[in-house]
């Protein structure tokens, strides 16, 4: 199956009704951007920025570089009104592909990316080589923590990975030797969620 594809498709489809989630993810979202240093008009890049959801929580003077592999999803998230001094450019971009030159900014942002995107190792390796070295990273999805996914995820999973996202990847397996875990807080659902914020050696 190309997931590539079927990810364009699936949430060019559930673009209009994306924003549902909103409630649910905003306190979560809000402390991961809490969570990063970024000197004053940081270049900051997110990846897989659906809707532009994480967008309203920037409040100090950065330039955002904001992406995401629909089409329509990078059309909503440019109606999002952006608070005084937070700027921002808008393109489709694959995650696992970026277009961007090495050590280019100084934050990145993977919210509901890891556990979607079909290739998740290429997507962490992207991040770190467009991220200057001492930059930060903020990761917020959902991830198991046992060295073996449970009976209930592995059964569930092959259903909820063709509509939604994958329930069985594990974050610590792609971190880059040279990412440090500055924290790492289960946000929902205990730590089926977790908001991990790293910073680049």
């Amino acid at each position: 199956m190309n997931w590539k594809k079927w990810n364009a498709i699936r949430y060019t489809l559930y673009a209009p009704i994306y924003n549902v989630i909103r409630p649910a993810f905003g306190p979560a979202r809000a402390r991961a951007i809490s969570n990063l240093s970024l000197p004053p008009n940081a270049k900051v890049l997110i990846v897989g920025g659906g809707t532009g959801l994480d967008l309203p929580f920037f409040d100090s003077p950065v330039n955002i570089t904001f992406t995401d592999y629909t089409p329509e999803m990078v059309r909503r998230a440019q109606k999002i009104v952006l608070r005084d001094g937070v700027s921002a450019t808008f393109q489709v971009e694959d995650g696992a592909n970026l277009s961007f030159t090495d050590n280019t900014f100084d934050a990145v942002v993977l919210h509901l990316i890891v556990a979607v995107i079909p290739d998740p190792q290429s997507c962490i390796d992207e991040a770190n080589r467009v991220l200057k070295a001492g930059g930060e990273i903020s990761v917020l999805d959902k991830f198991r923590e046992s060295n073996r996914p449970s009976i209930v995820r592995r059964i569930l999973n092959p259903i909820i990975k063709f509509m939604f996202t994958d329930i069985n990847r594990k974050f610590e397996e792609y971190i880059p030797t040279n990412w440090e875990v500055l924290s790492d807080d289960g946000v929902l659902l205990g730590r089926t969620f977790r908001v991990i914020h790293l910073k680049k050696r």
